[in-house]
């Protein structure tokens, strides 16, 4: 079966609300320096970046969990409360707690929530390593024929697992999720003829 490759950090179904008439929303970049270039995509060809929740070093159908079976289920309820909400519905309970739980993912599943993540932990596990050298030695048995520095890049190569994990844990923690789900909520619909969100870029549907 095919891995999920593209690991969106902005669903697909949230990108789509955003959409025009030609179905496509402007993606601004900064390709080349400083130069921002706007361009009109899909919702599906922006707000991801390949294998960013892949656990590195592991077989992709171990590698991609976080996507296929932490993201994936949260986003697909996310979009039915959405669907909801948009409609006048009223929310259940289970799917108050799936809209919380959409919002609690956005809080750091970005690309940089992940990078920092990724830093912190490294720079964590490589802060410390060097303290238990003179244990290893001491203590090293007879057999062992890595040297220290082996055996802390081995060590080293298995943090990345740790760093999905504890992104997991981030984005599911349940005090943060019932907080928002207790809060209370409502719906403001705009016309969009007469409000504006934001500066929208103007160019030819079909460029």
């Amino acid at each position: 079966m095919a891995q999920p490759i593209k690991h969106h950090f902005l669903p697909v179904f949230y990108l789509r609300r955003w959409a025009l008439a030609d179905e496509r929303l402007v993606e601004f970049s900064k390709p080349f320096g400083e130069v921002v270039k706007p361009k009109r995509v899909h919702p599906e060809g922006t707000g991801y970046i390949s294998r960013l929740y892949a656990v590195q070093g592991l077989p992709d159908d171990v590698a991609h969990e976080m996507e296929r079976e932490f993201l994936s289920p949260i986003d697909s309820k996310a979009a039915e409360a959405l669907k909801i909400m948009l409609d006048g519905g009223e929310f259940s309970v289970a799917q108050r707690l799936a809209w919380s739980g959409f919002l609690a993912t956005l809080l750091s599943r970005m690309p940089s929530d992940i990078r920092i993540l990724r830093e912190n932990i490294h720079e964590l596990f490589s802060t410390i390593a060097p303290g238990f050298e003179n244990f290893f030695q001491a203590l090293r048995p007879e057999n062992e024929t890595r040297s220290f520095q082996q055996m802390t890049d081995e060590l080293l190569s298995k943090v990345a697992p740790r760093v999905i994990n504890n992104a997991k844990r981030l984005m599911s923690n349940q005090t943060l999720i019932y907080g928002l789900a207790g809060m209370q909520w409502s719906v403001l619909t705009v016309d969009r003829a007469t409000h504006e969100l934001g500066p929208i870029y103007e160019c030819d549907p079909l460029t």
